[in-house]
């Protein structure tokens, strides 16, 4: 699997499929020390003033300064944090029918993309929810609650990946 510009040049992890302004910044989600985000912009900046491709390499810093920007103007980072759980929510709706077998959702997956959800910032009963949700819709239902064996989650992790390609794009 091909790594993502934001992995090659900023050093996400391969689970960041489409990172958010406090991914990009490499803070948590809420975090509100402007003081220590200017210095994870500076961080992410000097990473990129290493890479080989210039033009790139700006539109990276021009997306890491609205980040900084968009995080540290309280009104303006309430709003985001609104958008952003929305589109965590709707991707997760997207992605359970991708990681349906035989319209069952095995436990190897969901704890995948409960993982995946929670990395994304979305606490678990609103995650439950919208699984659930989802499930419906699809007309689908869990498989049976077994513990997943680490082998069956990293090979759904994979999966999951792959199928969250199409909606990072």
């Amino acid at each position: 699997m091909r790594a993502s510009r934001y992995q090659q040049l900023l050093g996400l992890p391969p689970e960041i499929v489409s990172p958010d302004y406090y991914q990009l910044l490499g803070v948590e989600r809420g975090f509100i020390d402007h003081a220590a985000i200017q210095t994870a912009l500076q961080e992410r900046a000097a990473r990129l003033d290493e890479a080989g491709d210039p033009a790139v390499a700006e539109f990276l810093k021009r997306e890491l300064d609205e980040a900084r920007a968009t995080i540290t103007d309280p009104n303006k980072r309430e709003a985001y944090d609104q958008l952003l759980e929305r589109q965590r929510l709707d991707e997760l709706k997207r992605l359970v029918p991708a990681m349906l077998v035989s319209k069952t959702l095995l436990a190897s997956a969901e704890k995948a993309i409960t993982a995946h959800a929670a990395a994304a910032g979305l606490d678990a009963r609103r995650m439950a929810n919208a699984i659930g949700e989802a499930l419906r819709d699809a007309g689908a239902s869990r498989g049976p609650r077994e513990e997943p064996s680490e082998e069956a989650v990293a090979k759904a992790s994979a999966q999951m990946r792959i199928a969250l390609r199409p909606i990072a794009d």
